[in-house]
């Protein structure tokens, strides 16, 4: 059956050319560019979602460490992407409050000989000022040292090393164009101060209104950003906003 088409959902290069790109890696260890590969993981979660319009009672009362997993789940279980990708979780870490079921990462051997990967933050989100500041930042407290989904990539917790990471928005309450223009905007003001070093600041306000692969409910960020394990400034990193809107 067809999927419903909330998401634009063209097939990238890399699904249709994978056999020689293959064959090209064996030969040569050469891969394909960051944009294709990122390409590829976006039709991936647009498929999911396309294929769940509808299917609200699946995600309702549901937490996200079980609406993560059943992403991961049905992902593994897609004979296209089984071919393409693998998709792991974070690994616990010291000094957290969870065990990191929240992500979504992508990895292959093709991208980048296996050193590249697209981790993705998860959070229910809606309009309430309790849930932007859980999805953007929040500023710890000794009972609370987690700081919001957005901060974890501008502190190089996720995506350390590399210069993109997404953020992913279950709403299961609300208007979603509503929590995409509180995000924007909550966004759009972050400015944070650890140490006498201050990162978390937009480097370019046009990408709020840039879409992932022109499709609604997506938008862009780019950000300074902090190494917090040496408290300098390291490169800006970009973040790819996706909110999968479980009520339509």
């Amino acid at each position: 059956m067809p999927d419903t088409q909330f998401f634009n959902l063209s097939k990238p290069n890399v699904l249709n050319e994978l056999p020689k790109i293959q064959e090209q890696f064996l030969k040569t260890g050469l891969a394909t560019d960051d944009e294709e590969w990122k390409d590829t993981v976006f039709y991936f979660l647009f498929k999911f979602y396309n294929r769940h319009i509808n299917k609200k009672e699946i995600f309702l009362n549901k937490s996200e460490k079980d609406i993560t997993k059943y992403i991961r789940d049905w992902l593994r279980k897609d004979l296209e992407f089984c071919g393409s990708f693998i998709v792991n979780c974070e690994s616990l870490t010291k000094d957290t409050e969870q065990e990191g079921y929240n992500d979504i990462i992508f990895e292959t051997t093709l991208w980048n000989k296996g050193k590249s990967y697209f981790v993705f933050e998860c959070k229910i989100i809606d309009e309430t000022k309790a849930a932007i500041t859980e999805y953007v930042y929040r500023k710890p407290t000794p009972s609370k040292k987690t700081s919001g989904g957005l901060y974890r990539f501008l502190i190089s917790k996720y995506a350390s090393g590399k210069d993109f990471g997404g953020m992913i928005g279950f709403v299961l309450k609300g208007r979603a164009a509503e929590v995409i223009n509180k995000l924007k905007k909550r966004i759009s003001e972050l400015r944070i101060t650890e140490d006498n070093i201050t990162f978390g600041e937009l480097t370019d306000k046009k990408l709020l209104e840039k879409k992932i692969k022109e499709n609604r409910h997506t938008f862009l960020s780019k950000h300074t950003r902090i190494n917090k394990d040496t408290n300098e400034i390291t490169t800006p990193i970009l973040i790819y906003h996706i909110l999968f809107d479980f009520l339509l």
